[in-house]
Protein backbone atom coordinates (compact mmCIF):
# COMPACT_ATOMS: atom_id res chain seq x y z
CA UNK A 1 0.00 0.00 0.00
CA UNK A 2 1.43 3.59 -1.29
CA UNK A 3 1.16 6.56 1.48
CA UNK A 4 0.53 9.81 0.35
CA UNK A 5 3.52 10.80 1.85
CA UNK A 6 5.39 8.30 -0.79
CA UNK A 7 3.60 9.75 -3.73
CA UNK A 8 4.54 13.31 -2.86
CA UNK A 9 8.13 12.30 -2.12
CA UNK A 10 8.18 10.52 -5.71
CA UNK A 11 6.35 14.01 -7.46
CA UNK A 12 9.26 16.24 -5.52
CA UNK A 13 12.07 13.99 -6.84
CA UNK A 14 10.60 13.74 -10.13
CA UNK A 15 10.05 17.23 -10.33
CA UNK A 16 13.56 18.07 -9.21
CA UNK A 17 15.33 16.23 -11.52
CA UNK A 18 17.75 18.47 -13.45
CA UNK A 19 16.41 18.60 -17.47
CA UNK A 20 19.39 20.51 -18.73
CA UNK A 21 23.15 19.52 -17.94
CA UNK A 22 25.27 21.91 -15.55
CA UNK A 23 27.32 24.21 -17.57
CA UNK A 24 30.77 22.52 -15.83
CA UNK A 25 30.16 19.77 -17.13
CA UNK A 26 28.41 20.50 -20.66
CA UNK A 27 29.12 24.43 -21.13
CA UNK A 28 27.16 25.71 -23.72
CA UNK A 29 29.23 26.88 -27.28
CA UNK A 30 28.56 29.03 -30.25
CA UNK A 31 30.03 27.56 -33.74
CA UNK A 32 32.36 31.00 -33.54
CA UNK A 33 34.16 29.52 -30.39
CA UNK A 34 37.75 28.45 -29.87
CA UNK A 35 39.01 25.99 -28.03
CA UNK A 36 42.13 25.84 -29.10
CA UNK A 37 44.12 28.65 -30.64
CA UNK A 38 46.60 26.65 -32.07
CA UNK A 39 44.52 24.32 -34.19
CA UNK A 40 42.97 25.24 -37.58
CA UNK A 41 39.49 26.73 -37.86
CA UNK A 42 38.25 23.38 -39.03
CA UNK A 43 39.22 22.05 -36.11
CA UNK A 44 37.85 23.93 -34.01
CA UNK A 45 34.11 23.67 -35.40
CA UNK A 46 34.72 20.27 -35.53
CA UNK A 47 35.21 19.99 -32.08
CA UNK A 48 32.11 22.68 -31.30
CA UNK A 49 29.76 20.51 -33.04
CA UNK A 50 30.56 17.36 -31.16
CA UNK A 51 30.59 19.19 -27.94
CA UNK A 52 27.16 20.84 -29.36
CA UNK A 53 25.63 17.39 -29.95
CA UNK A 54 27.35 15.32 -26.98
CA UNK A 55 25.21 18.56 -24.79
CA UNK A 56 22.25 18.25 -26.91
CA UNK A 57 22.39 14.27 -26.37
CA UNK A 58 22.84 14.89 -22.92
CA UNK A 59 19.78 17.16 -22.39
CA UNK A 60 17.57 14.38 -24.71
CA UNK A 61 18.59 11.80 -21.84
CA UNK A 62 18.05 13.92 -18.97
CA UNK A 63 14.29 15.12 -20.05
CA UNK A 64 13.56 11.56 -21.07
CA UNK A 65 14.82 10.40 -17.32
CA UNK A 66 12.31 13.01 -15.97
CA UNK A 67 9.53 12.38 -17.85
CA UNK A 68 9.79 8.81 -16.83
CA UNK A 69 10.00 9.39 -13.29
CA UNK A 70 7.16 11.96 -13.85
CA UNK A 71 5.15 9.47 -15.57
CA UNK A 72 6.08 6.94 -12.43
CA UNK A 73 4.83 9.51 -10.14
CA UNK A 74 1.91 9.91 -11.84
CA UNK A 75 0.70 6.24 -11.84
CA UNK A 76 1.75 6.04 -8.39
CA UNK A 77 -0.49 8.70 -7.40
CA UNK A 78 -3.42 6.91 -9.24
CA UNK A 79 -2.73 4.06 -7.42
CA UNK A 80 -3.21 6.38 -4.09
CA UNK A 81 -6.37 7.10 -5.39
CA UNK A 82 -8.16 4.15 -6.66
CA UNK A 83 -6.78 2.37 -3.23
CA UNK A 84 -8.10 5.28 -1.36
CA UNK A 85 -11.69 5.31 -3.03
CA UNK A 86 -12.22 2.41 -4.89
CA UNK A 87 -12.14 4.15 -7.88
CA UNK A 88 -11.04 2.51 -11.38
CA UNK A 89 -7.49 4.06 -12.46
CA UNK A 90 -9.58 5.74 -15.17
CA UNK A 91 -11.77 7.54 -12.63
CA UNK A 92 -9.22 7.93 -10.50
CA UNK A 93 -7.38 9.98 -13.38
CA UNK A 94 -9.93 11.95 -13.47
CA UNK A 95 -10.30 13.07 -10.05
CA UNK A 96 -6.08 14.01 -9.79
CA UNK A 97 -6.89 15.93 -13.30
CA UNK A 98 -9.50 17.98 -11.14
CA UNK A 99 -7.78 18.56 -8.50
CA UNK A 100 -4.63 19.67 -10.58
CA UNK A 101 -5.88 21.84 -12.74
CA UNK A 102 -7.60 23.54 -10.11
CA UNK A 103 -5.03 23.44 -7.29
CA UNK A 104 -1.65 23.34 -8.54
CA UNK A 105 -0.12 26.91 -8.46
CA UNK A 106 -0.90 26.28 -4.42
CA UNK A 107 1.76 22.87 -4.60
CA UNK A 108 1.15 22.58 -0.86
CA UNK A 109 -1.98 23.02 -0.96
CA UNK A 110 -2.59 20.31 -4.04
CA UNK A 111 -1.64 17.35 -1.52
CA UNK A 112 -4.26 18.94 0.72
CA UNK A 113 -7.05 19.26 -1.84
CA UNK A 114 -6.19 15.56 -3.47
CA UNK A 115 -6.89 14.46 0.39
CA UNK A 116 -10.15 16.44 1.17
CA UNK A 117 -11.60 15.02 -2.36
CA UNK A 118 -10.59 11.68 -1.60
CA UNK A 119 -12.47 12.08 1.82
CA UNK A 120 -15.42 13.82 0.57
CA UNK A 121 -15.76 10.91 -2.46
CA UNK A 122 -15.85 8.71 0.65
CA UNK A 123 -18.39 10.30 2.68
CA UNK A 124 -20.81 10.49 -0.32
CA UNK A 125 -20.40 6.59 -1.57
Amino acid sequence: MITLEQVITLFDAAENLPSKPSFEDFPVYVITDVIDEDKTVKWNRTEIKKRMAAREAEIERLQAAKKSAIQNAHSQVLEYISQQTGLSPNKAEILWDFVVSNYRTYRTGLWDRLDEFINLYNRLK
